[in-house]
């Protein structure tokens, strides 16, 4: 929890702590925090501070993405975008790794373990058509000054 600035802070009162029995969504033993909060004001048009109690909703959600759309965003994160081609072709290989079925690793390994290998196999020379690795800065100098051999 972080304190709001400005003169409410004094307002918000936070008692955090083990709790002693269980309620309806935590058990005895969980580490709590309760915060009491400020009641909610507004100007009225006389100009008069008017307080009222508003309700304050809590919610929490809980998301999870599919392994096609996690590997969506891996691929965003390190090329210049996904095609449907390289989705299809990862999406296999997460399979083949055993990402899917009941005596498989977890999630997370599975997923580890494909970007791991997906990295390597882009550094691997042997699977480039030229066979070595491609240098901006040879491809500017062959270009910048074709009568210098380099």
């Amino acid at each position: 929890w972080s304190r709001p600035p400005g003169s409410r802070e004094r307002v918000i009162t936070y008692n955090c702590g083990t709790a002693t029995n269980s309620g309806t969504e935590f058990t005895t033993g969980e580490y709590l925090c309760e915060l009491t909060l400020p009641m909610t004001s507004r100007v009225l048009p006389n100009g008069q501070l008017s307080e009222f109690d508003a309700p304050y909703y809590l919610t929490y959600y809980e998301r999870s993405l599919s392994v096609r759309n996690e590997l969506s965003r891996f691929l965003q994160r390190t090329t210049f975008g996904p095609t449907s081609s390289e989705l299809d072709s990862l999406e296999l290989a997460y399979v083949d790794l055993g990402g899917a079925g009941p005596d498989s690793p977890s999630h997370g390994a599975t997923m580890e373990q494909l970007q791991i290998e997906w990295v390597q196999a882009q550094q691997d020379p042997s699977t480039f058509s030229t066979g070595k690795f491609s240098s901006l800065r040879e491809y500017y100098r062959k270009r910048l000054n074709p009568r210098s051999p380099e």
